[in-house]
C-alpha cells in the first residue's frame, strides 16, 4: 500500500513537474514575445524620437524662415525656445536668450526701440490682456497702433502680439508665445494708403468676410452716415443695407466673382433716412484674414435729381404728347430724333417713317428754309413754310427752334415747335385782301372828301374872288371908257392943252398903263379861279369828255407855289384827242406824281411832262432828275402803306390810290428809276373808256 501510495505520489509529482515545465515554457514564450515587443517598441520610440527631432528641426526652420521674431515662455516665465529673428532683430546671442527669464530679457529688448516707454506700456498691456489664439474681432487700427520702430541693430517696424498657449484639451497652460512681426513694408504702404484714404473725400470701409464685422472706416463715411467712427466700428456691415435684396445680391456676387463695381444701392443714415450710394467692393486678405474692401460714392443728390427729372420728364412728355402743336427735336444734321404724335394727326404721315430723316421731302419747293444756329437761348428762330399732307395738299406751318449747346459751344440738338397756321393763313389772307380793299376804298373816300371839300372851298373862294374881280372889271371898263372920252374931248376941243401941258399928257399915259396892268391882273386871277374850279370838279364820279392837257395845266396851277422858285417845268405835249374819263380823279394822279417828283429833287431841278397819242392810248410820262428809288423798293411802291419818305412823312397811300385810279380807267401805271439819276412814271389810259365800260 505504501509502494502504491509512493508510486501514486511520484506520478502526481511527475505531472506537477510537467505542468510546471509547460507553464515555464509558456512563460518563456511569453517573455520572448514581450522582449520582441519591447525591442519593436524601442525601435518605434527611436524612430519617433528621430522624427520628433526632425520635426523640431523642421519647425525651427519654419520659425526661422518667418519674418516675425518669436519667443516661447513657459508658465515659470523662462524662455524655452525662440527663432533666429529674435537674435537678428534685437542683436542678442543664443546664450542670452535660452533658458533665461523673460523679464530679464525685456530691458535688453527695450533698448532697441525708439520709444522705450511705449514699448514698456505695450508689453505690460499684453501681459495683462494677451491676444486670443483665434481672435475674431481683430482691429487693424489696434494692430498698427501696437507697432514701434527699432533703432538698433537696424530700423524696422515691429508689431507686438502675445498669445497664451494651451494643451490640446485646453485644460493646461503651456506658456506664452511672444511675437514681434516685421511690418516695415506693410507699415510704409499702409501709411501711404492711410494718408490717401484719410484725405480722400470718398468713403471707405474694410469688413471681415466671415461675419461682416467692420474693421476700418474713414471720416467721410462717418460724415455721410451721421454715425461716429466708434459707432461704425461697433456695427456689422449687414446693418447698413436698406434693402435686404441688395445684401443678398452682393453676397452672391462676392461668392461667385469676388468683386463688384459701381452698384447703386441705399444705405441707412443715423436719422432714419436713406442715402443713395455707388458701391465698389473687392475681396482681399490682410494679415492672413479675408476681408472686403469697399468704397462708396454719394449719389443721393443725383438720384434725387433723377427722380425729380423722371417726374418732370413724365409731366412734360404728357404735355408734349397732348399738345395741339407738333413738338420735335433734330440732330445737328437736321434729322429728326423725336417727333410728337400730333405729327401724324396733322400731316397724315407716320412718325416712325421720319425718325432719323429730314423733312426736306415734305417742304414746298418754293419754301427753301435753312435751320440756323442761334446760341442766344433767349431768342427763337422762326420759320414759315408749307408741308405736304399725305393727301397731297399743302399746309402752312410756323415753327420756332432753338439750339442746345455743350460747354464747348458745339450744337448738340435743336428743339422746336411747329404750329399749323393753314386756317389762320387763309383767314389772314382774306382779311388782308379785305383790309387792302377797305384801305383803298377808305383812301378813295378820303380823297373824294378832300376833293369835294377842295371843290367847295375853291367854289367859295372863286365866288368871293369873282365878286371883287367883277367889280374891278366893271370899274376898270368904266375907267377905260371915261379916260378915253376925256382924251378924245381934249384932243377935239382943247388940243393946245395937250400940246402945251406935258403934265396932263404924262398923267393920261400913266392912267393908260395902270389900266393895262389891272386888265392883265384881273385876267390872270380869273384864269387861276377857272383852273381851280376845273381841277377840283365836283362831278368827278361821272364819266365825261375832257382834255388831258387841261387837267395837267390845272394841276400845275395848284402846285405853282411849290415849284416856281427851284423847278423848271418842261412840257413836251403831243396832239391828244378829247377822251371820256374821270377828270377829277386823273387830276389826283397828276397831282400825286408831280408832288412826288418835286419832293425827290433836292434844291433846283427839272420835271419833264411828255404826252403822246399812240395805238388808241394816251401816254403821259412824268420824269424828274431827283435822287431815284432804290432797286429793292421798286416792286413795293404801289403797295398800300409803303412809303420812302420815312416815319411820320406821308401815309404811303398816294401811289396805291394812283394805281387804283388808273386801273379804274382800264389803264396801266409803271415806273423806271435809277438812283442819283432820276425817275420816270408812265401812265397809259385808253381813249375808248366809255366803250370798255359798256362791254
Amino acid at each position: 500500500m505504501t509502494i502504491l501510495k509512493s508510486d501514486t505520489n511520484s506520478k502526481n509529482n511527475q505531472r506537477d513537474l510537467e505542468k510546471a515545465a509547460i507553464k515555464l515554457a509558456n512563460a518563456n514564450v511569453a517573455l520572448l514575445s514581450v522582449q520582441e515587443q519591447l525591442e519593436e517598441k524601442n525601435k518605434q520610440l527611436k524612430s519617433l524620437l528621430n522624427e520628433l527631432s526632425i520635426s523640431r528641426d523642421e519647425l525651427q526652420a519654419v520659425l526661422d524662415s518667418s519674418n516675425s521674431a518669436m519667443l516661447m515662455v513657459n508658465p515659470l516665465g523662462i524662455v524655452t525656445s525662440f527663432n533666429k529673428q529674435v537674435s537678428e532683430y534685437f542683436d542678442l546671442k543664443d546664450n542670452e536668450i535660452t533658458q533665461k527669464p523673460f523679464q530679464d530679457l525685456l530691458p535688453k529688448l527695450k533698448k532697441c526701440f525708439k520709444e522705450p516707454e511705449e514699448f514698456r506700456r505695450i508689453i505690460k498691456q499684453l501681459e495683462i490682456n494677451p491676444d486670443k489664439a483665434y481672435k475674431k474681432d481683430s482691429n487693424y487700427k489696434e494692430f498698427f497702433s501696437r507697432s514701434l520702430m527699432t533703432i538698433k541693430p537696424s530700423q524696422r517696424f515691429l508689431s507686438f502680439s502675445s498669445i497664451t498657449v494651451m494643451n490640446k484639451e485646453s485644460t493646461q497652460t503651456l506658456g506664452r508665445a511672444w511675437l514681434f512681426v516685421d511690418i516695415t513694408d506693410i507699415k510704409t504702404v499702409d501709411d501711404k494708403l492711410r494718408a490717401i484714404v484719410e484725405v480722400s473725400p470718398i468713403p471707405y470701409i474694410i469688413s471681415r468676410v466671415n461675419d461682416g464685422k467692420t474693421l476700418y472706416i474713414n471720416k467721410p463715411l462717418s460724415d455721410i452716415t451721421g454715425f461716429s467712427e466708434s459707432e461704425l466700428l461697433e456695427k456689422d456691415t449687414l446693418e447698413f443695407y436698406h434693402e435686404n435684396c441688395d445684401r443678398i445680391f452682393i453676397e452672391n456676387i462676392m461668392k461667385e466673382k469676388g468683386h463688384l463695381y459701381n452698384h447703386e444701392l441705399q444705405i441707412k443714415h443715423k436719422n432714419g433716412s436713406f442715402i443713395w450710394m455707388i458701391l465698389s467692393i473687392v475681396k482681399n486678405e490682410i494679415g492672413g484674414e479675408k476681408v472686403y474692401i469697399a468704397s462708396l460714392y454719394n449719389i443721393n443728390a443725383r438720384r434725387n435729381a433723377e427722380e425729380a427729372l423722371k417726374v418732370s420728364e413724365t409731366r412734360f412728355r404728357s404735355l408734349v404728347e397732348n399738345a395741339t402743336d407738333i413738338i420735335f427735336s433734330m440732330k445737328p444734321d437736321n434729322t429728326f430724333s423725336y417727333i410728337s404724335p400730333q405729327f401724324q394727326e396733322i400731316t397724315g404721315h407716320r412718325v416712325r417713317d421720319y425718325i432719323g430723316k429730314t423733312m426736306e421731302s415734305l417742304i414746298h419747293p418754293d419754301d427753301n428754309i435753312t435751320f440756323k444756329d442761334n446760341k442766344n437761348l433767349d431768342k427763337h428762330v422762326e420759320h414759315n413754310y408749307r408741308l405736304r399732307h399725305k393727301d397731297g395738299n399743302w399746309r402752312w406751318f410756323i415753327s420756332h427752334t432753338t439750339g442746345i449747346y455743350n460747354f464747348d459751344g458745339e450744337l448738340i440738338e435743336r428743339i422746336g415747335i411747329a404750329h399749323d397756321v393753314t386756317e389762320i393763313k387763309s383767314v389772314m389772307s382774306n382779311l388782308e385782301q379785305a383790309n387792302q380793299k377797305l384801305r383803298k376804298t377808305q383812301a378813295q373816300l378820303v380823297q373824294s372828301e378832300k376833293m369835294g371839300a377842295l371843290g367847295m372851298l375853291v367854289a367859295g373862294i372863286a365866288h368871293e374872288i369873282n365878286t371883287p374881280v367883277g367889280a374891278i372889271n366893271s370899274m376898270h371898263n368904266t375907267l377905260v371908257r371915261a379916260v378915253s372920252k376925256l382924251q378924245n374931248e381934249l384932243s377935239e376941243n382943247y388940243p393946245e392943252i395937250l400940246e402945251n401941258n406935258s403934265q396932263i399928257f404924262k398923267s393920261l399915259s400913266i392912267i393908260n398903263d395902270a389900266n393895262r396892268v389891272i386888265e392883265s391882273g384881273t385876267t390872270r386871277v380869273t384864269n387861276i379861279v377857272k383852273r381851280l374850279r376845273s381841277f377840283a370838279r365836283l362831278d368827278e364820279a361821272e364819266l365825261k369828255e375832257a382834255n388831258i392837257h387841261d387837267g395837267i395845266e390845272d394841276t400845275l396851277v395848284i402846285i405853282h407855289h411849290e415849284i416856281k422858285h427851284d423847278i423848271t417845268i418842261i412840257k413836251e405835249f403831243g396832239k391828244l384827242p378829247i377822251i371820256s374819263c374821270y377828270p377829277g380823279r386823273l387830276n389826283q394822279v397828276f397831282l400825286n406824281l408831280l408832288i412826288n417828283a418835286r419832293q425827290a429833287i433836292s434844291g433846283k431841278g427839272k420835271i419833264k411832262i411828255k404826252t403822246e397819242h399812240k395805238n388808241n392810248k394816251i401816254i403821259v410820262e412824268i420824269t424828274d432828275n431827283g435822287k431815284g428809288i432804290p432797286l429793292e423798293q421798286i416792286d413795293q411802291i404801289f403797295n398800300p402803306g409803303f412809303t420812302t419818305k420815312g416815319v411820320g412823312v406821308g401815309t404811303g397811300l398816294g401811289l396805291s390810290i394812283c394805281y387804283q385810279i388808273i386801273e379804274d380807267h382800264k389803264g396801266t401805271i409803271s415806273v423806271k428809276s435809277k438812283q442819283d439819276v432820276g425817275t420816270t412814271f408812265t401812265v397809259t389810259i385808253p381813249t375808248n373808256l366809255d366803250q370798255l365800260l359798256n362791254l
